[in-house]
């Protein structure tokens, strides 16, 4: 199923995918972890909504891809729950609470 509202998934493919990061895919750089992302924000209301286009949608990303969206939408939205197993986290550690500017979404870094 879907993550739900306020919330994000993270899961592990079995086979390798690169980055959805354009520079990162151009570079061969591998995903970590495969990030589906709920519904962040209510419908309707777009101060309040957080990517609404990634909604429902899977990407691709290394450590330091996701580092960066974790940060922007906890900023965004703090009630944020991030589920998988513990193990699925990049790299760089499990996600932290941080604070971080809200820009373009994931689904803006692929053309």
């Amino acid at each position: 199923p879907l993550p739900g509202h306020d919330e994000i998934a993270l899961t592990v493919s079995g086979a390798p995918h690169l980055c959805n990061d354009r520079s990162h895919h151009n570079q061969g750089r591998l995903a970590q972890v495969i990030v589906t992302f709920g519904q962040l924000g209510v419908p309707g209301t777009p101060r309040d909504g957080c990517w609404p286009e990634c909604w429902g949608r899977s990407y691709p990303m290394c450590g330091q891809c996701w580092d960066s969206v974790l940060l922007a939408v906890r900023k965004a939205r703090p009630g944020l729950a991030v589920t998988g197993p513990e193990d699925n986290a990049p790299a760089s550690g499990p996600p932290q609470a941080c604070t971080g500017a809200l820009g373009l979404g994931p689904g803006s870094w692929q053309g």
